[in-house]
This record gives structure tokens, sequence and C-alpha cells, in this order.
């Protein structure tokens, strides 16, 4: 397969990356149950179906002209996918503009907000080739049930354990992908690459092919490092950056060995901004690192974007890589790379406690300012509501039945929550990132023993 073109992953939900879903200030925070209280009242809204091109078209909202340009080009995006689906006989899938995706009845999902990044960077020639290639990709020809056919197209990568996790919540039944671990926050995967596609290999295809999991995961790291025999560029002194833009770039992150020989200072530090895109530098290497940074957050502008938060490779393998307090860059990144991760996990568990009927509110990440004007996150436990809280810097507390102004009655540090509230907060099994639920609310002599930290005294003077 040309090195250039667009892959589409099949038979799995697309996963779309928040970016910084962050916001500042507690109105955000207040909005954000408001909003929960107000969806559970609101029917969902109409759709447009591949057969028909029948619709309930988004009204275009009034504002700018490249606004208003943007969402036309939206929508016309979504009819040329839905018109592409109709040609190739699969009239079953229903546009939703609310949703930005495409539906069927029996599950079926195809999110279009990735999609539309790699086509709104395109010309109109290029457009239309993506189009044409996106919909082939959707609908590939089968896995070789052959070993020996299948082995040569076989290729080991790597993912955020947010998209594993992500599948798994989505999924009506158990997620049926081959994956190992290779950190606390990464998988590996193998990928079978045909000609306008990528499909993640599963146990049916092991069974197919009378191999077992280490044998597979040998054979696609294998073909991986056989793709890989080119120099690493080197965009600046002491940073080295992938060269190969084949769609398996974050793979190379396997490649333990290769990446050590390159000329760092101390251990490596491994970015994946973008599927295209693996980055290297030394963690003793201030220079290295600062320039990596820029180089990241360039990277996460592109379509398909990955995460902005590193791992340093040891002796023992992958870890993450916690900046020093004095690199702003690398710490907003990482920060909001991991709030990004608990904000797409919150809208995965939203839609699968609306389909189940389940009635808790999945609480967002959010970000306001320290003293030195740096973001510090937060999350927000509200007086009356069942709660999966996300692990942040600081926990807000907001009771709706005071008046507007008083609502945010107490914020202060994780820890000393935890510690003052005690079995109030419990560590709930089975989420990544961790969720805590919290169901009752802490008593106003706990509320006062907690007290309003400075940082939302400031945020709140303000929103008043």
């Amino acid at each position: 397969m040309d090195a250039q073109q667009q892959k589409t992953f099949v038979g799995i939900v697309l996963i779309v990356l928040l970016g910084s879903a962050a916001c500042c200030g507690l109105t955000v925070a207040v909005g954000a149950l408001f909003g929960y209280q107000e969806a559970q009242q609101t029917a969902a809204s109409g759709g447009r179906d591949a057969g028909t091109g029948r619709t309930a078209r988004a009204i275009v909202p009034e504002g700018d002209d490249d606004e208003k340009d943007d969402t036309a080009q939206r929508e016309r995006f979504a009819d040329e996918i839905l018109a592409g689906l109709a040609d190739a006989g699969h009239t079953e899938y229903v546009y939703q503009a609310d949703q930005y995706d495409l539906v069927t009845d029996g599950g079926a999902l195809i999110s279009l907000a990735n999609l539309y990044e790699e086509y709104a960077d395109k010309d109109a020639i290029g457009r239309r080739e993506f189009v044409e290639r996106t919909v082939r990709g959707f609908f590939p020809a089968e896995v070789p049930t052959e070993w020996d056919e299948a082995a040569p197209h076989l290729v080991a990568t790597v993912r955020d354990r947010i998209f594993v996790e992500l599948l798994a919540i989505r999924s009506d039944t158990p997620l049926d992908v081959l994956q190992r671990p290779l950190s606390d926050d990464l998988v590996e995967l193998v990928v079978y690459d045909g000609a306008d596609s990528m499909q993640f290999v599963n146990e049916a295809h092991l069974e197919a092919w009378a191999r077992n999991a280490d044998e597979v995961f040998l054979q696609g790291r294998k073909q991986l490092a056989a793709r890989s025999k080119d120099t690493f560029n080197s965009p600046s002194p002491g940073v080295y950056e992938s060269p190969w833009e084949d769609n398996h770039d974050i793979g190379r992150a396997l490649l333990f060995e290769t990446l050590r020989r390159l000329k760092v200072k101390g251990e490596p530090v491994i970015f994946l901004p973008q599927r295209d895109h693996l980055l290297v530098t030394g963690a003793n290497d201030a220079a290295g690192l600062e320039a990596v940074a820029e180089l990241v957050s360039e990277r996460l502008s592109l379509p398909r974007a990955n995460t902005g938060r590193g791992w340093r490779l040891t002796r023992q393998g992958l870890v993450p890589f916690i900046p020093s307090p004095d690199d702003d860059i690398l710490n907003v990144l990482r920060a909001e790379a991991l709030a990004a991760n608990a904000n797409e996990q919150k809208k995965a568990l939203d839609e699968k406690f609306e389909r189940e009927g389940t009635d808790i509110f999945v609480g967002t990440t959010l970000f306001t300012d320290d003293d030195d004007g740096k973001q510090t996150s937060y999350c927000v436990w509200t007086k009356g509501a069942v709660t999966l809280m996300p692990k942040a810097d600081f926990v807000v507390f907001i009771d709706l039945d005071e008046p507007e102004p008083d609502r945010v009655v107490a914020a202060g540090p994780w820890d000393d929550v935890v510690k003052k509230v005690g079995a109030k907060v419990s560590l709930e099994d089975g989420y990544w990132p961790a969720r805590y639920k919290v169901s009752v609310f802490p008593d106003a002599r706990t509320i006062k023993a907690i007290g309003l930290h400075h940082f939302f005294t400031r945020n709140k003077d303000a929103a008043e």
C-alpha cells in the first residue's frame, strides 16, 4: 500500500480524541451538571439516511462567514460519505448531526470528526479520492485464513490504552481485539495491513491460522522491524523524528533497541503525537526537551492527532514521562492529554448509561489557573447527584440549592478532600482512567473543614 495513503480502521468504532476539553472557571462546572439534567429530558434528534438522503439537517448557526463555511463543508462531507455508502449498497446508515456520526439500527457507528479533519486538509481532487478510499476501507476484503498468505501483512502497532478501553465501553459484546500491555497506559496490537485499510487481529484470526498470540505478536514485530531500516531525521540537535509516515510510525515505540541506539542524553524520552510522527530526545537534555515540546505541539494540530504526553524508555521498558516543574509546555501537554482521556471516557460512558437507562452523572476534568498562571485540574462533586468523578488536582463542591453566587461551597486538593470525606469516596472497579463514585454530599462540618481554596475564591469572585 502507498505509504501516503490514509487508511481506515474497520470493524472498530473510530475514536475521536477531544484534544483539550478543559475549561477555566467555575461557571462551566456548574453548567456541566445543568447540561446533564437537560440532556435527560431532551429527545434524540432525527437524522439523514444513506438510502433516501432525507434529513433533519442541522441549522447553520449565525456567526462569521468562516464558521458558516466550515459548518456547510462538514455537512457536505457527511453527504458525500452517505452517497458513497449508498453507491456501495449500504443504505442502512443514518446521519446524526449533533454527534457528527453515522449509525445503523444494528449499532454500527462511523464517527466522522477525525475523517473530516483529513478531508478538509486536501484539495478538491484529493477530497474525492479520500471519500472513495474511505468508503472502500469501511468494507475491505476479508483477512486471509491461510497463515502463509496473511503473515507478510501482519504489523505490530501501539495505541494508548484509552483506545481499547473506549472500544470496550462502546461494544455490546466482550472486546475481541488481540492486545497486550506495553505499559500501564499503552497497549500493543497487531493489524492486517491491507490495500485500503488496516484491520485489527482478533482471536478468530488466531484460530483460523492455528497460531497462538505470542507467534502473532512476534510476526508483527518482525514485519515492523523490516519496514524500519531508514535513518531517523534530526530536526534539531538531540531530537529525532521518524521518517516513514506510513501509518506505522507510532508503532516504532516497540523497537526498543533501535531507539536506544539514538544518541541522546540520558534515557530516551518518546512522544507519539500523531500516527505518522514519533519523536525522541533525552531525559537529561533540557534543550532537546524544549525543542521536542514545540514539535509535539505542532504535530498535534495534524489530523489523527494522538497524545501530547511522553514515555521514558528504561531498562524495564516504557514508563510515563513526568516533566520537571520548569517544563511548562510539556506539563500542559501532559495535563491536557490526561484530561482528554478522562473526558472521552466520560463521553463513552454517558452514551453507555443512556442506552442502559442508568441514572448516574459522569464527571468532567476541568482546568483553572494557579497563582503562577499555570493550569491545574479539578473535578466537581455536586450535591444530590450520584457521580463518577475523575481524579484531579482539586475537588470543587457545588450545592445547587444555594443562590447562584454561593453554589460553590468548598474546594480543596484531592488528597486533602479524600482524607476528610473518608468512605464517601470509593474507587470503582473496571474503569481506566480511574473513576471514583460519590453519592452522599459531605455534611456542613466537613465542608467547612475543606474550605474554599483561593484559586476558586478568585474565580468565584470573577464569575460574580
